[in-house]
């Protein structure tokens, strides 16, 4: 064996323990706990988190935010006002502005066109905006989304 196949073997075999000690630190502590444990969390850890592993690890921030702040779900407001965006079309923007350990809450509001801005017609904190809002799990995200308030609430611990 020469010594390129001698390193990556050794490579091969450091990785498949490092996989095997995370999946069995957060498997015993979960992922919220873990990450505390490794003094943060290391973008190399992602390839070995499932979907449900983040959405376990964003259960259990909110959780202790919730805990944090004495409520039962965290506002964007708490969370710096940062807003991530659930989707937007020419007519309205979709937001999501609460987090409960187990769902979203996604508020729609109306999008002014430039013309209708410019009217004054609506005043900054006037309501006519608000269109409403409505839910979702965690588990009816899209991957990409998961990972976007994955990291977001990684920011939070």
């Amino acid at each position: 064996m020469n010594l390129i196949e001698n390193i990556q073997r050794i490579q091969s075999l450091l990785s498949e323990n490092k996989e095997d000690m995370l999946k069995n630190m957060i498997s015993k502590h979960g992922l919220y706990y873990s990450i505390k444990l490794m003094g943060g969390f290391d973008n190399s850890m992602d390839e070995y988190l499932s979907n449900e592993d983040k959405i376990n690890g964003i259960k259990d921030v909110v959780t202790n935010l919730c805990k944090k702040y004495d409520d039962i779900e965290i506002s964007s407001f708490n969370l710096k006002g940062h807003q991530i965006e659930y989707d937007e079309t020419d007519d309205e923007s979709q937001v999501i502005e609460f987090y409960t350990p187990e769902e979203i809450t996604v508020e729609r509001c109306k999008l002014l066109s430039d013309e209708e801005y410019d009217d004054e017609e609506y005043d900054d904190d006037d309501n006519d905006l608000y269109i409403g809002s409505f839910t979702k799990t965690y588990e009816e995200l899209h991957s990409s989304l998961i990972n976007e308030i994955f990291y977001y609430m990684l920011e939070q611990i």
